[in-house]
């Protein structure tokens, strides 16, 4: 496999939808995660209602009206080829991750971003890690 860098030229994410219909930095969202997470750009009720989680199949991951929990850490991650992020706050802590991966390569069959994450969170807090990435294809 070639895993040269490549320079591409007049693509476009916005067959992603969502996930390519955002473009920001880790500035933005160290600013957005607390917001998205407190709440205070939605009315109470609504907060509320997105803050209603189900389990996602996986311990200690549940996921609401697009606000993941995980292992109380909530916020969102996302993957679209070349791209990977988490954003996400530790609201007993008031600790936020942010992660930021330009790549579509993962290592072992895991995404990077979080492999970065769980580093991360097991040494500033190690009781509520972000989840080690389950293999992506088949090993």
């Amino acid at each position: 496999m070639d895993t040269r860098p490549r320079r591409v030229r007049g693509g476009t994410l916005s067959w992603g939808w969502a996930a390519g219909a955002s473009v920001s930095d880790l500035d933005d969202l160290r600013t957005w995660v607390p917001a998205l997470v407190d709440g205070r750009l939605l009315t109470g009720k609504t907060q509320e209602q997105r803050l209603r989680t189900l389990p996602a199949g996986f311990p200690g991951i549940s996921y609401g009206l697009g606000i993941l929990d995980t292992n109380g850490r909530l916020g969102h991650n996302g993957e679209i080829p070349g791209y990977e992020s988490i954003a996400a706050q530790l609201p007993a802590d008031n600790a936020s991750l942010v992660v930021l991966v330009t790549s579509d390569i993962d290592h072992d069959g895991k995404n990077l971003s979080s492999l970065v994450g769980n580093a991360v969170t097991s040494v500033v807090t190690p009781g509520h890690l972000w989840p080690a990435p389950v293999p992506t294809g088949p090993e």
